[in-house]
């Protein structure tokens, strides 16, 4: 130290003792040796040649350990100095608001944070009250004089609240209060926005009441649902069981007691082979009890009870319950009216199959007993028509001709459409439709021409399906009758329409046409619309809906609107 004028103010005391000792200037070099403090100090005095008074000694000591203990002091101002930098470099730059202020909510300082939370600078914050910064309701009130003097009483406190923002807006907030200098009641709050924080907490909250509200309406569901269960076990028209791993009753229902005619406390606790005839037993035995815990089964078993023999349709299903020893649901269902229907059904089949049989030998016997007599009178007819010369009796066999040939069309299809019936599915096979249309209508060309008629298609691209050869009788049949009811010199006209997986053959032609209420039946046996001089047995259109039908097609018969 060259200058006592260079020590500080605030070293008075050590200014005076330098000046008593009438020292100019200083030099002090301490040295700390096993924990002590010792050195050298050299000084020049303002005046020569001075002659230095015995208390110098003690003196130059005051002197040395002051001057040390300032320079002491000197660096601890500086540490101060450091620790105030960074705590107002950590107090400034703090992302919560740190408010410094008094027990009567004088604010003393802000950081900067603050100053953003509140919407204000840092001269306007300065200038509030704790009291500011808090809604104007009595609760925020109350709530900030009882949180000061929580932390007054014991040291510190943390809450939540509602603190204003210059826009008026309101922000939720956490408070954290300590006591910063007791005998001067200075407090220190750090507040803490927690606006996103009470938004999740509302969103959470909203999200477990709702949780609360499905469980809350599941529970009702399960509720309804049991009683539901319950009253379905009870009121069941079946009968419904459970069994224990002994495959023994341990609970059942109403309609258990019904079918088996045993009240219930009576046949708790017995084993299911008690109530089974002996061949039911063995199959349980044998086959369902080593797997019925473990798989679906259904069967039909034999149960006597009350000596009455029942056939009963069995369904089980395994419970698997966990934490549970194994159990099995059954259902029973009497079916014994069933299985007695099923036998009488079965010899009702017999017999249907025996008359079909029946049925067939006639047919047979229709075909050949009465087809070869009616020949025999056909050709012998024949005979006398060509011998005979009187016009009176060839008039007559010509009538006897003309019913012969009727009666021998009539076995021939009466036979044929017996079989159609009988049958009830047909081998299909790939065909052409046009070139089966084209075969007919070459066939009944000649027969069209008899009358003068024109026969007129426009059948020239392919039209493939699967069908029957029998399928030509339909339109043989059909071409057939159109020529028989058509007046002389008309024409027919045939169509083929493709729709989306079948064909529509349509066959127009200039008859006299057919009665709205005899539509509906003229495809029925022996039923014919028109009668008159035209000959037919009343089969033809019988035999061909069925062959329609076996094809799984429709047909039926419409006016034509050209006439």
């Amino acid at each position: 130290m060259n200058s006592i004028e260079q020590l500080p103010d605030s070293e008075k005391n050590l200014k005076g003792l330098l000046t008593t000792l009438d020292i100019e200037s200083a030099q002090i070099m301490p040295v700390h040796v096993e924990n002590q403090l010792v050195g050298f100090i050299g000084v020049v005095s303002a005046t020569k040649n001075k002659n230095w008074p015995s208390y110098s000694d003690g003196l130059l000591r005051i002197l040395f350990d002051s001057i040390f203990n300032a320079k002491e002091r000197g660096k601890t101002y500086m540490m101060l100095d450091n620790t105030m930098h960074l705590y107002r470099s950590l107090f400034d730059r703090s992302n919560d608001a740190i408010l410094i202020h008094s027990s009567e909510g004088t604010i003393i300082d802000a950081n900067r944070s603050a100053c953003k939370i509140i919407g204000c600078s840092h001269s306007d914050i300065l200038s509030m009250k704790i009291a500011d910064l808090y809604p104007h309701e009595s609760e925020y009130m109350a709530q900030s004089q009882s949180a000061i003097q929580k932390t007054l009483n014991e040291g510190s406190t943390r809450f939540e609240s509602k603190i204003k923002h210059m826009n008026d807006s309101v922000i939720d907030v956490e408070i954290s209060s300590s006591v910063l200098d007791k005998e001067n009641s200075i407090m220190l709050s750090i507040v803490r926005d927690i606006t996103e924080r009470k938004s999740s907490e509302l969103e959470l909250e909203n999200y477990r009441k709702h949780l609360g509200e499905i469980v809350d309406q599941r529970t009702s569901e399960l509720q309804t649902a049991n009683s539901w269960v319950s009253a379905l076990y009870d009121n069941a028209p079946i009968g419904i069981g459970v069994l224990n791993k002994d495959l023994e009753l341990i609970d059942l229902n109403k309609g258990m007691a019904e079918i088996t005619g045993i009240p219930r406390e009576n046949i708790v606790g017995k084993s299911l082979f008690s109530i089974c005839t002996e061949e039911s037993s063995r199959y349980l035995d044998s086959d369902l009890g080593p797997d019925i815990h473990e798989k679906q089964f259904s069967t039909e078993l034999h149960w006597v009870c009350n000596k009455k023999h029942i056939c009963i349709q069995f369904n089980s299903q395994p419970l698997g319950l966990k934490d549970s020893p194994q159990k099995v649901i059954f259902t029973a269902q009497d079916i014994t009216r069933r299985k007695q229907a099923e036998i009488a059904l079965k010899d009702y089949a017999d017999q249907l199959e025996k008359s079909n049989e029946m049925k067939d030998l006639f047919t047979d016997i229709m075909r050949h007993d009465l087809l070869n007599p009616a020949n025999i009178v056909k050709g012998f007819t024949d005979v006398l028509i060509k011998k005979e010369k009187e016009e009176k009796k060839i008039h007559f066999l010509s009538k006897i001709r003309d019913n012969t040939e009727r009666l021998i069309d009539m076995i021939e299809n009466a036979a044929y459409l017996s079989k159609l019936e009988s049958t009830e599915t047909l081998e299909l096979q790939k065909m052409d439709l046009g070139r089966i249309l084209t075969s007919c209508i070459s066939e009944m060309v000649p027969l069209a021409e008899n009358k003068n008629m024109d026969i007129i298609h426009d059948l020239q691209q392919p039209y493939p399906l699967k069908a029957n050869p029998i399928i030509k009788e339909v339109f043989i049949n059909l071409l057939s009758n159109a020529i028989k009811y058509s007046p002389s010199e008309s024409s027919i006209h045939i169509g083929v329409q493709e729709n989306d997986s079948s064909f529509k053959v349509m066959i127009k032609d200039r008859g006299s046409g057919i009665a709205d209420d005899d539509k509906t039946y003229i495809f029925n046996r022996f039923n014919r619309a028109q009668k008159g001089s035209i000959k037919g047995t009343g089969l033809g259109l019988a035999i061909v809906k069925r062959i329609v039908d076996l094809h799984g097609g429709s047909v039926g018969v419409e006016d034509n609107p050209q006439g």
